[in-house]
């Protein structure tokens, strides 16, 4: 079903640890997409403090 599917976009609520992120973009991978873009609406404190 996914086969024809090339590029993704994931939408994520939150990024803390990237672990979600990590976690489908190898999924989307086994399946063959080639590329995946990714949007979160928030970022753990953790990441903001070493993004500023």
């Amino acid at each position: 079903m996914l086969d024809c599917i090339k590029v993704t976009l994931v939408i994520d609520d939150i990024y803390t640890t990237g672990a979600t992120v990590d976690s489908i973009a190898r999924l989307l991978k086994a399946v063959g997409v080639s590329r995946a873009y990714v949007i979160t609406f928030s970022a753990g404190a953790d990441m903001v403090k070493e993004a500023v």
